[in-house]
């Protein structure tokens, strides 16, 4: 059983451009929280691969805007991404649903991976997509930016 992505993304705006506007609230890697948490690191960098290759950046750009500051905060909690997934798609050229699109294929092909690889059973990367295109737009753009940040 998983914990709510909401309780976990918090505030995630999708679309917002206000510097501060998005502040991530994610569990401590490895804890199992999320979908994809304690899987293999293939898992993550097909994520961030399809997603930088989408917004035509480089996962080491992507990583700069969203990885992980050192130092201070709370254990799990991340400071204001001053620029969203949104706002990179926006400056792309790329509509919300287009965004969306490329999110879930990201998280699909990163599934795919893990079935041939023998990580997940196909009953398990289905569910979990199941899962993952019942969340809100905020909790996915969040996901999506919380595979930068921690993996």
């Amino acid at each position: 059983m998983f914990v709510s992505l909401g309780a976990l993304l918090v505030g995630c705006q999708a679309g917002s451009s206000a510097p501060g506007a998005v502040a991530t609230s994610t569990p401590a890697k490895g804890s199992g929280s999320l979908p994809g948490d304690g899987d293999p690191q293939i898992y993550w960098d097909t994520i961030k691969q399809q997603v930088a290759q989408g917004l035509h950046r480089s996962v080491a750009e992507l990583t700069a805007l969203w990885g992980a500051t050192p130092g201070g905060g709370q254990k799990g909690s991340n400071p204001p991404a001053a620029v969203t997934i949104s706002d990179v798609a926006t400056q792309e050229g790329l509509t919300r649903d287009q965004l969306t699109s490329l999110e879930l294929n990201a998280i699909q092909t990163a599934c795919t991976q893990l079935v041939h690889q023998g990580a997940l059973t196909q009953a398990q990367a289905d569910a979990r997509m199941q899962e993952i295109r019942g969340w809100s737009l905020s909790d996915l753009d969040g996901y999506i930016m919380y595979a930068f940040n921690a993996h």
